[in-house]
């Protein structure tokens, strides 16, 4: 959401009015929310789903996709491939996760404390997100969401 071809940044305005016309559907799901437009999503929000990893496992997994996305060229955020100079930049995927990682965890900690905030569920660990997933949506197993990362 936050990018447009050319790993242009999206204008802010922008993005809050992508996110408010996904807030007023009836059923949505968000990977993430910016804490610029977040309080745009939290009012609708049933649920959040905290995958609450260490770090290094966090990171580790970020290292991963990022490695394959370069080999493969396989394109990203509106056409956007990764390339072994965008993930060494300043502005990369990686020096994101160092700077907003603690900064996301706090976010958590300040919903969770607030009673007019949508209930959190934290994992911390992969595995236990999968057997809640199995639990709650129960599909073939040849077709059963993972996380591997």
């Amino acid at each position: 959401m936050g990018w447009l071809p050319g790993w242009k940044g999206r204008p802010l305005e922008d993005q809050y009015r992508i996110e408010a016309t996904i807030a007023a559907q009836d059923q949505w799901v968000l990977v993430s929310a910016y804490s610029s437009w977040r309080d745009t999503i939290l009012a609708r929000t049933e649920l959040i789903v905290f995958l609450d990893y260490p770090r290094w496992l966090s990171l580790g997994g970020l290292i991963r996709r990022t490695i394959r996305r370069i080999i493969s060229k396989h394109p990203v955020c509106n056409g956007n491939t990764e390339t072994l100079r965008r993930a060494l930049a300043k502005d990369s995927i990686i020096a994101w996760h160092f700077k907003t990682f603690t900064r996301k965890r706090d976010a958590i900690k300040h919903i969770r404390a607030d009673p007019s905030m949508p209930p959190v569920l934290s994992f911390h660990r992969p595995r236990d997100l999968n057997v809640w997933i199995a639990a709650v949506a129960p599909v073939q197993p040849s077709v059963r969401p993972t996380c591997k990362d």
